[in-house]
């Protein structure tokens, strides 16, 4: 009997398990929902700035501005975008590990990280973050790009930094995502090659007032947008992710259900048939010795 009721525990654990995976998996993909149109939008803004960027420089070859021009320094500025929660597979381990591989090959770097689960993975391996901003990997908002654009900028304005990268997960569909490393800062052809051309000016551009004030004004803007669309497409990728993992879990609660009650009506059946054989046993055990009790007294009797 107690294989029985170590069954039954069993069940009801696992029921409980299904009741929140389920309600987690219904609850991701609502999110997953708004959040890819977002990141629909954010992705043909992110390919359509990332186009006219390149327009721009490719017909700016004789302009020299600070955020155009490559520096000699391999020291480079890191923001890495992750989730600030688990149960969403490997998103978070994908996209922290591809990050990891990428800062290691600078070693004068500086890391911002958005989401706690990258501040703790950095942690972890002895590496301390220079800076972090929570809050934004769940809800993405232009006030936090600014915010986090300002302080890269900074860097880079006051010569502390001679490149600036973001590294974020990409969004494709509901069902597939990857990591993906693009750099901000400094803007040169051949940080555009993934990108098609807008449009093809027949003439030279011409700047007003003139090409630093518009490069100082454009490259900011454009930087906010560019982080901007990749907390988005990071959040979309998260609430896919999890809601992949919690229908997976969901559906092995499912089949841990079903072997679980073959398990157990297995075990209810060989009790009933032990209890059926013992009752048998205990019936003829008695008829006997009631004919042999019968006898006896027979026997005395004669």
């Amino acid at each position: 009997m107690s294989e029985i009721h170590d069954i039954k525990r069993r069940l009801a654990a696992v029921a409980q398990t299904r009741q929140i995976t389920n309600a987690m998996y219904l609850l991701s993909s609502t999110r997953m929902r708004r959040e890819a149109e977002r990141a629909n939008y954010a992705k043909e803004y992110f390919l359509r700035i990332r186009a006219t960027v390149k327009d721009i420089i490719r017909k700016s070859q004789g302009i020299t501005h600070p955020y155009i021009e490559k520096r000699a320094g391999n020291r480079a500025a890191f923001l890495v975008i992750a989730g600030d929660k688990g149960l969403c597979g490997t998103y978070n381990t994908d996209v922290l590990k591809y990050a990891l591989k990428l800062i290691e090959e600078h070693p004068v770097h500086y890391i911002e990280t958005v989401g706690r689960m990258a501040t703790e993975f950095f942690v972890r391996r002895g590496i301390y973050p220079d800076a972090e901003t929570l809050g934004a990997a769940h809800e993405p908002t232009l006030y936090a790009a600014r915010d986090i654009v300002g302080n890269l900028l900074s860097l880079y304005e006051n010569g502390l930094m001679d490149e600036v990268y973001i590294v974020f997960t990409h969004f494709d569909s509901s069902v597939s995502s990857h990591p993906y490393c693009m750099r901000l800062l400094p803007l040169t052809l051949d940080g555009f090659e993934d990108v098609e051309s807008s449009f093809t000016p027949t003439s030279d551009m011409l700047y007003a007032p003139s090409p630093r004030e518009v490069f100082d004004c454009l490259v900011p803007q454009c930087a906010v947008g560019l982080v901007f669309a990749a907390l988005v497409q990071s959040s979309a990728s998260e609430h896919s992710a999890r809601m992949n993992a919690m229908q997976s879990a969901t559906e092995n609660a499912d089949e841990m259900s079903e072997k679980l009650t073959r398990e157990y009506q297995s075990q209810r059946q060989l009790s009933i048939t032990n209890e059926i054989i013992e009752i048998s046993s205990g019936a003829e055990s008695a008829s006997a010795y009631g004919r042999e009790q019968e006898r006896n007294r027979r026997e005395d009797s004669l």
